[in-house]
């Protein structure tokens, strides 16, 4: 089941960058390079239940950022550590190969910690869900709801999947294939870092 994220890039945002002195708040816009893993922004490492890397891919010019599970059951997610993000806007594309199985693949943001985090997942099923996951326990804000556009069939292997989301103060925008999917309103977290996520199921 491989997961691959591609055109990752931040509009707008503020952030917060810790040091020893200060939690001085910044604006950036940036684009993250897949091309070479010192400018992805993200710590790109494999463990045993997951495969994780950078790759040229065939279904388009360019590179990805992919995740590989290599087994049913399995949470995994690699991390941009080195921000931490309040009110921010990205977007990407995302394609879910599950191989025949059922799978997710999305970003969690404003993570503080593996047990704190928002989720958004986009499932091989064509739904995508947003969950505030808080000391473990996910709570749903958006349960599984059919991608826009959505043609009642498991997404393709090829199939990339669009998406959006600004997140400023209490208030969640999603965007899904160019089209308005949920908007939400809860102030649980504040800030935290990025990450791209791949669940199985």
């Amino acid at each position: 089941m491989s997961f691959v994220l591609r055109k990752l890039q931040f509009l707008r945002n503020k952030l917060s960058r810790q040091n020893e002195d200060s939690d001085e708040i910044i604006e950036e816009k940036w684009i993250a390079d897949f091309s070479k893993e010192k400018h992805a922004r993200f710590d790109i490492k494999s463990e045993s239940s997951y495969d994780a890397n950078l790759r040229k891919n065939a279904f388009y010019s360019g590179f990805s950022l992919a995740l590989a599970l290599k087994k049913e059951g399995c949470l995994a997610w690699v991390e941009a550590p080195e921000h931490r993000y309040r009110d921010l806007v990205f977007s990407g594309v995302i394609r879910i190969d599950a191989k025949g199985g059922y799978g997710a693949g999305g970003l969690f943001f404003r993570m503080v910690d593996s047990g704190t985090y928002y989720s958004l997942l986009i499932s091989s099923k064509g739904y995508f869900r947003l969950d505030l996951v808080r000391n473990g326990t996910p709570a749903p804000l958006v349960g599984w709801t059919e991608l826009p556009l959505s043609t009642g069939a498991m997404l393709a292997p090829d199939e990339a999947v669009e998406f959006a989301v600004a997140a400023y103060g209490s208030h969640i925008l999603i965007r899904l294939r160019g089209r308005w999917a949920a908007e939400i309103n809860d102030a649980s977290i504040p800030e935290g870092t990025l990450c791209f996520a791949a669940a199985s199921y």
